[in-house]
This record gives C-alpha cells, structure tokens and sequence, in this order.
C-alpha cells in the first residue's frame, strides 16, 4: 500500500514535494507503475548505477518515465495500452 502511495502522491497535494533527481532510474520507474501502467526493462539497459538527472517538469506517469529516461537516450515502446519497454533511442527518435 506504501508503494502505491508513493506512485501516486506526486501527482496529488504532494507534487512540489516529490523529487526524482538523484534517485535510480529503475527505483522511479517501479514506483510510477500499477495495474495500468508496467515497464519492462533490462538490467543491461537500466542498471541500478543509473540515477536520474534532471527533475522532470511533466507530473503524468508515462511522461515522467519518458523524461528521466530520455535523458539517458533510452526510450519506451507501447507493447500493449499498459505495458512499455524501455530501449534505446534511435536517431529518428530524438527530439529537438
């Protein structure tokens, strides 16, 4: 129940409390998932020596695990509506 919590709170009253710089990138990335939200992820990929950076500015679940892994050129890929992959991004895929 913590864990949902945790999830959840930054989008809530607790936004401008929530930080993510400094924490792992796989750490965040469990915490944003539920039963309509799951990624899946390699260790090769995302070990746990990765942290996250940059704060992110968007508070919505998938946009924040697109921020804190774009920043490490990793992407994410819609398997299914609740289920993503993290992989590398291609060249096509980098944004301005």
């Amino acid at each position: 129940m913590a864990l949902l919590f945790l999830a959840w709170g930054f989008e809530d009253a607790g936004a401008g409390e929530f930080r993510f710089k400094g924490r792992n990138v796989s750490e965040v990335l469990q915490q944003l998932e539920d039963e309509s939200l799951r990624f899946l992820f390699s260790s090769d990929l995302v070990p746990d020596s990765l942290k996250v950076g940059v704060e992110p500015r968007t508070r919505d679940r998938l946009g924040i695990a697109r921020e804190i892994l774009a920043e490490h050129d990793l992407g994410i890929r819609s398997v299914d509506p609740a289920l993503f992959i993290v992989v590398r991004r291609r060249d096509g895929d980098r944004q301005p």
